[in-house]
């Protein structure tokens, strides 16, 4: 019978529990030890990744040699990028309008008002009752 004790208690947790809130307690551990591993695979994962883009930029000429900082000449380059107004759907819009011809802008305004003219200066007839 002695011999049986150490097997119930291996690594401190009870291999056969008794109720199921044990049970299930156990269960989640193994769950949580199970993300754990995933949760450090990814974070290895993520690291190479930083490790891969941080390289090609160096290699591109966008990091300093040593210190991995980005260039001076590039953040000027990016500053200037975010400082650049930048245009608005609605303003490219406006920029197709412009380059369209100024004649073809004229001709469908003069038809327009043409058309519209005489119907708005017609006087209604009187209804007879």
């Amino acid at each position: 019978m002695l011999y049986l004790f150490p097997v119930f208690f291996l690594n401190g947790e009870n291999i056969m529990p008794k109720t199921s809130s044990e049970r299930e307690v156990v269960a989640l551990r193994k769950q949580l030890k199970v993300y754990e591993k995933e949760m450090e695979k990814l974070q290895n994962l993520y690291q190479r990744e930083i490790e891969k883009v941080a390289k090609s930029a160096y290699e591109m000429g966008l990091l300093e040699a040593g210190t991995g900082t980005v260039k001076r000449s590039v953040l000027k380059r990016i500053e200037a990028k975010k400082a650049a107004p930048k245009k608005s759907k609605k303003q490219t819009k406006k920029n197709r309008i412009k380059k369209s011809s100024v004649e073809s802008l004229q001709e469908a305004s003069a038809s327009s008002i043409e058309i519209e003219t005489p119907a708005a200066m017609t006087i209604p007839e009187p209804v007879e009752t």
